[in-house]
């Protein structure tokens, strides 16, 4: 028999993950600026998840996020611009990182993700990529995690 329990989570963002707040609120700023993200933010998010198996390694509640990106690969050292920028789909978002889709291998591990938002602006985040994975459908999908908000590249 399986025992289940009801986890229930507020991330407001005085809970927002420790690189977002301890570097200002910038890269925050502009993920609360998407309701996927305000609603992590502004509401208790609930999950069911059996006590018996190995709980959830994710820390933050995801959303989904199927908006259109840019990813720019950064230099490792320099966090420059270190490759052409690729048109991604983003696929889920939390309030510490996200996973986007792509059709062309990406090999940075630090990338520029770019948002595209309401106002007709963009605002990139520096993100380091944890993962990758090449699916079945014969696309990628890459995680990782937000560092800080930087220059639009």
């Amino acid at each position: 028999m399986v025992d289940s329990t009801l986890e229930a989570v507020v991330p407001s963002p005085i809970f927002a993950p420790r690189g977002l707040r301890e570097r200002g609120s910038d890269a925050l700023t502009v993920l609360l600026q998407f309701p996927e993200v305000e609603a992590l933010a502004d509401r208790v998010v609930a999950s069911w998840h059996s006590s018996n198996a190995s709980l959830q390694s994710r820390r933050w509640h995801r959303a989904k996020f199927d908006r259109p990106l840019k990813v720019t690969p950064l230099d490792a050292l320099l966090e420059a611009p270190a490759g052409a920028p690729l048109a991604v789909i983003g696929h889920d978002i939390s309030l510490a990182g996200m996973s986007f889709i792509h059709v062309q291998p990406l090999a940075a591990r630090k990338v520029a993700v770019a948002f595209h938002l309401d106002d007709g602006t963009s605002a990139s985040i520096l993100t380091i990529l944890k993962w990758c994975r090449f699916r079945r459908d014969g696309i990628y999908q890459s995680g990782g995690q937000f560092v800080r908000r930087m220059a639009d590249c």
